[in-house]
Order: C-alpha cells, then structure tokens, then sequence
C-alpha cells in the first residue's frame, strides 16, 4: 500500500479516499472488487522500498515507510493533488520520521532529484534536522542537476532558484506552504 493510502495508514487523514492505492512494479489496470476500488501506481525499485508488515482482520499487507511514502508522493504529486497535499501530508508524518528510516528510502530509492524535492519541502516546512539529513545524503550525488519543485507545472512558472537544493520553483506557491507548518 502506498502514496495517499499509506499516508492514511500513518495518521495524515486528511484526504477521504474513495479507492485504495498499491504500488506495483509494473502498470496494471485499476480493480473494483465489490465495493473496494484498487489503483496501481507503478514504481520499478518496490523490491527495495522500506515496508512495515500490518496485520488486520482479514490477511496482513505492505504499507510503505513514512519516508517512503513522502518520496513517492512527490513522484507521484500529479496523480494524488499536486504540491499542497504533499505539504499536508509531509507536515503530519514529519514528527515521527528517524534519520535512519529516512536514508534508507533515499538509499533504496537512489534517485537524486526525489531527494532534492523531499529535502526541500523539509526545509520549506520547518523540518530543518531532517533536511540536513537529506541535504547529506544528495551532497553524495553532486551530478544532481537542476529540478523543478513541481512536476507538471510549466517552467516558466517555476523561476526562482533555490542554490542549496537546485530547487527552481514559483515563490508564491511556496510561500503557501507555509500554512503546513
């Protein structure tokens, strides 16, 4: 389980969710089981991404770590409500997140640019020590090129600079974010 319905699993409700999100490692098409609605996000490193095992009533599942979560969410922004509800959600599992948690899906991930958004979101929330975390972790992958804050937003619209995360992004959106904190 992952994106907004792990996000769910680890306290941040604030989204009600009429289907339940899974990661797999390749495209599927949605399945509508009764009256339970499943959506399939494909994502190639799942084999790695950190999982806790949950049990329940019926059979126990995989929900991605809380870092894993966020990493994919911002993979994912266009897909579950853009940059705010990632805010949202990275305000409310923020607190919980240990820096050993967090490299290992930065690690299992390895992909600089994701690093590059989650830490800036980090610091643009006030989450400065897990920031720091993954401003080491990318610092080790210094070919990190340029990125822009949100996908699926023109460029144009994304035009300032943030030199120490290589972050272009509207500054007016950003500031926006400050009410997640």
């Amino acid at each position: 389980v992952g994106l907004l319905s792990a996000a769910h699993h680890w306290g941040s409700s604030h989204y009600a969710r009429q289907d339940t999100q899974v990661m797999l490692s390749r495209v599927h098409p949605p399945l509508t089981p009764g009256r339970l609605r499943v959506v399939f996000y494909a994502k190639k490193q799942l084999a790695t991404t950190p999982t806790e095992i949950v049990r329940n009533d019926v059979e126990p599942w995989r929900v991605s770590t809380r870092p894993a979560t966020l990493l994919d969410l911002l993979r994912h922004q266009t897909a579950v409500g853009g940059l705010e509800t990632v805010a949202r959600v990275t305000s409310d599992l923020s607190a919980a997140i240990e820096k050993g948690e967090l490299v290992a899906a930065l690690d299992a991930l390895d992909q600089a640019p994701a690093g590059q958004r989650l830490g800036f979101v980090f610091q643009c929330l006030g989450y400065d020590t897990l920031a720091n975390h993954v401003f080491k972790w990318v610092a080790r992958r210094r070919h990190a090129v340029r990125q822009p804050l949100e996908l699926g937003v023109p460029t144009r619209e994304q035009t300032t600079i943030d030199r120490r995360w290589n972050i272009s992004f509207n500054s007016r959106r950003v500031t926006a974010l400050g009410e997640f904190r």
